[in-house]
């Protein structure tokens, strides 16, 4: 397994923007740098199991997904069940 800091940068980038935030507003509220975050939304720099669990905290996110990518069963199936729930939505409102 490689500690591909490109990828877990990726994921913080999407999960910030998901939530409508900037860069600097993130950083205020995780108390770091803004260049400092910037750097890991890039990949240029790692980040230490602090700052990865303050991530995970933050976002409700597992250390799973945010270094390796995987989501749990518990968050699939919350995310099918949306989807369910949308798609009868429709269908009612046809």
């Amino acid at each position: 397994m490689i500690y591909d800091t490109l990828e877990i940068g990726r994921r913080i980038q999407k999960l910030r923007r998901e939530k409508g935030l900037t860069q600097e507003q993130l950083a205020e509220r995780l108390n770091v740098s803004t260049v400092h975050l910037a750097k890991i939304e890039t990949g240029k720099r790692g980040c230490s199991l602090d700052i990865l669990l303050d991530f995970a905290s933050f976002f409700n996110a597992s250390l799973d997904y945010l270094v390796l990518g995987k989501v749990s069963d518990s968050e699939v199936r919350a995310r099918l069940d949306a989807i369910i729930q949308t798609l009868e939505d429709l269908r009612r409102d046809m």
